[in-house]
């Protein structure tokens, strides 16, 4: 990743920290998935403006407690596909939640799902990723 030194401090900082760091809306469907095609629309709008340098998918806004294991998987690689290194794209690669307010994951399948996903991201390529404690 490239640096940029600040102007007031002149210390290096990550370009990444730089401009505007996006949380990624999650485009869904009627019944409640993920829109793949909506997301992929979405990553091709939100590269084509300059002011944005980062990207993160699957975040607070972006319905990170509906997503399921796959479709966490499917956001990865429509965020690789279609950003096409345009800008840095950070992950949210925790495991699956219940959607239940008042429910914790189990703590077992939470981990071998966080661990899964943030392989998958960093073998597809992901510049970073953002991990929750349930």
């Amino acid at each position: 990743m490239k640096s940029v030194v600040h102007p007031l401090s002149g210390r290096e900082i990550p370009e990444y920290a730089t401009g505007v760091f996006v949380p990624v809306f999650t485009p869904a469907l009627q019944g409640g998935a993920m829109d793949p095609k909506g997301l992929a629309n979405y990553i091709q709008w939100l590269g084509k403006d300059d002011s944005v340098t980062s990207l993160f998918v699957r975040c607070g806004s972006g319905r990170m407690y509906d997503y399921s294991f796959e479709e966490v998987k499917a956001a990865i690689d429509i965020g690789q596909e279609n950003n096409q290194g345009k800008k840095y794209v950070f992950y949210g690669t925790f495991g699956e939640f219940s959607g239940k307010v008042d429910e914790r994951p189990d703590p077992g399948k939470f981990i071998d799902q966080t661990l899964e996903l943030s392989k998958y991201a960093e073998e597809k390529g992901a510049d970073g990723i953002v991990l929750l404690v349930p």
